[in-house]
């Protein structure tokens, strides 16, 4: 399985404002406690739904999904991006972007630019990366795993 979907609840309210917010709830909730991280420099911790009900709403209503985990992660502008195979282990994968992105998520055998404001949805067996580079703007990114 592997789908785009636009968010018309998430682009209702994908505004500076909204994006700071996120921005915030990264910083002060990150990732894990672990001194030597291999997370992005600014990851968040798994619960992104259980604080901002949004997302929560976007994934129930339009896409028939429950969430098991959510995170956001952060690039500031001007900070670079490395690659970093990986997956994300669970039942399905799903990314979003906040933020126009100058990079691209590539697939094992594709790679896609995906617009703001829509979930990409794939079966947890394809391994992804961010594309390494420099970014231009803040690229902020939603990810998780979801389940039927």
């Amino acid at each position: 399985m592997f789908f785009i979907k636009q968010s018309e609840i998430i682009k209702k309210i994908n505004d500076q404002k909204f994006r700071k917010k996120i921005i915030n709830y990264t910083l002060k909730n990150k990732c894990c406690l672990q001194t030597n991280c291999n997370h992005p420099k600014y990851q968040s911790n798994a619960s992104l739904h259980l604080s901002i009900d949004v997302f929560k709403n976007s994934i129930l209503k339009e896409l028939n999904f429950n969430i098991k985990k959510l995170w956001s992660f952060w690039v500031p502008k001007g900070s670079r991006t490395l690659e970093s195979w990986h997956k994300h282990g669970e039942c399905f994968s799903c990314l979003m972007y906040l933020t126009e992105n100058d990079l691209i998520t590539k697939f094992e055998n594709f790679e896609i630019k995906l617009k703001p404001n829509n979930w990409l949805v794939w079966d947890e067996n394809l391994l992804h990366t961010p594309e390494e580079g420099i970014v231009k703007k803040d690229r902020l990114v939603i990810a998780g795993t979801l389940e039927k």
